[in-house]
């Protein structure tokens, strides 16, 4: 009763990972071909249904990244388009044994079931158990203190996505042959540096005014950050930014070469680094969402909140919050806004968001646009108040827009949505510096900030291409934060001397249970 696809081990290296157990996703494809479940790995019914909307993705994608190695090998007959699958990986770490780290590497279709409208749905739908599949877990302390462990486990998952791009899988009776091609690595910024040995990155930020060695830069994709010989402030939010010009100009890993994870794979030429994909999720909902919000408050507290402290006019928050999600019928995640929430201690202090759940940064967007619309349109002059009445507004369209839509958005849509994005950006920028200008610490000008406009950018560039630009979602962790937490609980009930072996053993039979549920569920089908 569990799904039958082979354990096997790798030697790494070290003391207890002599046999290390792995499945490969070749093994995963051709169980999920076996029994016809190509709405878990493609979101459509049949092999005829996967084969149409197979060809019409290239044909939207190759629109995008013209000079993808991929098209060569469609054109030279070795891999038909109808039957290559576009994956992602996932590597994040989830919570075992005390709090300890456990590394969740794991792959997913990159399209899903679209519930909204027809077309090319995101991996949005059904169990997150059902539409991801793990590689390997693998204790934080196995690895933590030796990088080659971590990068002889990348490896052997590059073998496999070299293998079933350059040779497929044909399914148990060898009556059907799947490519696959690995399109992209998802993660949070943490990981994405892990996996891509990234050079520039948020680790490089300057941690004072001044410092004897000067920023290389705090972004993979551009040279953000970097100050000399030319400085790119990644400050900068604008939509005309100068380090978006320097997009792809300088690889962010050791050169000559290529991270492990690339290696024997068709990538597009001169646009490497963009197989690392940011995250929308952590950067809006984990990032900048908390701190953008938590700054609102605390500007809407100082001046348009009734009460004579600061802890009246939370508390009146607090009640106003709590009545709007009951009338709204929602369940508030944050049941109480005070200091320890915004993380607001003193009127010197840097206000943020301290909450965990990304939903609760969604309702609190919600909240903040009504509670502008009350107490702030129409009823004050400051150019301030009026920027966060613009901000709020934007981003909450920006991502309404977004998670409408399927894998793909319509280049006209795509460019408006584009615009409120960078509209959203340059009215963060704008109340960064009119805080500034009156000594209130609000609005910090983190990297994700930065990450955020290359949301934007990428959009804006993709739309004008051709007549598809892609999702931004789609290449969000929203769905893999929810699947790492399931073989982190896993692990946390087996025996911690075999936890890779029972970890992996158990998730495969959780998976082979979500799977049977997932027959029932037509949705988007």
């Amino acid at each position: 009763m569990t799904a039958p696809v082979e354990i096997e081990k790798v030697d790494l290296g070290a003391p207890g990972l002599l046999e290390f157990p792995f499945v490969r996703f070749s093994s995963w494809l051709r169980y999920l071909m076996d029994t016809n479940r190509f709405s878990q790995i493609c979101g459509v019914k049949s092999l005829p249904d996967m084969m149409e909307t197979l060809r019409e993705f290239w044909v939207r994608f190759e629109k995008i990244h013209p000079t993808h190695q991929i098209f060569q090998r469609f054109r030279d007959g070795s891999v038909i388009p109808s039957l290559c699958l576009p994956v992602y990986s996932h590597t994040d770490e989830g919570r075992t044994y005390q709090k300890q780290g456990i590394l969740v590497v794991s792959t997913h279709g990159a399209l899903g079931r679209h519930l909204k409208q027809s077309g090319m749905g995101m991996n949005f739908t059904g169990r997150s158990l059902s539409t991801q599949f793990l590689f390997a877990t693998m204790l934080r302390s196995a690895y933590s203190e030796n990088e080659e462990i971590f990068n002889k486990l990348m490896g052997v998952y590059a073998s496999d996505m070299h293998d079933l791009v350059e040779h497929g899988v044909w399914n148990s009776s060898r009556t059907c042959r799947l490519w696959c091609l690995h399109i992209g690595t998802k993660g949070d910024l943490p990981a994405l540096v892990k996996c891509g040995l990234l050079q520039r990155s948020f680790r490089n930020v300057p941690k004072a005014p001044n410092s004897v060695s000067f920023c290389g830069g705090i972004c993979h994709l551009c040279l953000a950050g970097r100050e000399r010989p030319v400085h790119y402030p990644f400050e900068d939010l604008k939509a005309s930014a100068s380090c978006l010009a320097t997009k792809f100009v300088e690889k962010p890993w050791p050169v000559p070469g290529l991270p492990l994870l690339l290696h024997n794979l068709p990538l597009e030429v001169g646009k490497e680094e963009a197989f690392f994909k940011p995250d929308l999720w952590h950067n809006w909902h984990a990032g900048v969402g908390k701190l953008w919000i938590g700054g609102c408050l605390a500007i809407l507290s100082e001046s348009c909140i009734p009460g004579s402290s600061v802890e009246n006019k939370l508390g009146w928050l607090t009640h106003d919050w709590r009545t709007w999600c009951k009338n709204h019928r929602l369940a508030p995640f944050v049941t109480k806004i005070d200091r320890a929430t915004l993380s607001y201690t003193t009127s010197k202090s840097w206000p943020e968001g301290h909450w965990s759940k990304g939903q609760a940064t969604t309702h609190l967007m919600m909240y903040l646009q009504d509670l502008c619309a009350r107490k702030v349109e129409n009823q004050t002059d400051d150019p301030l108040l009026h920027s966060i009445v613009h901000g709020t507004k934007c981003m909450n369209l920006f991502l309404a827009e977004l998670y409408v839509q399927g894998y793909w958005i319509p280049s006209p849509l795509a460019r408006k949505i584009a615009a409120l994005g960078f509209q959203f950006c340059e009215t963060y920028e704008r109340c960064a510096s009119l805080c500034h200008e009156r000594h209130q610490n609000r609005f910090p000008l983190h990297p994700k900030c930065h990450m955020l406009l290359h949301h934007a950018h990428q959009l804006m560039d993709d739309a004008r291409c051709g007549d598809w630009a892609v999702n931004p979602l789609a290449e969000s962790n929203q769905m893999q934060e929810d699947y790492i937490g399931r073989p982190s609980r896993i692990s946390r009930r087996v025996a911690k001397r075999t936890i890779h072996l029972r970890a992996l053993q158990r998730t495969i039979l959780a998976t082979y249970q979500a799977l049977q549920k997932s027959d029932d569920d037509t949705r988007g089908l």
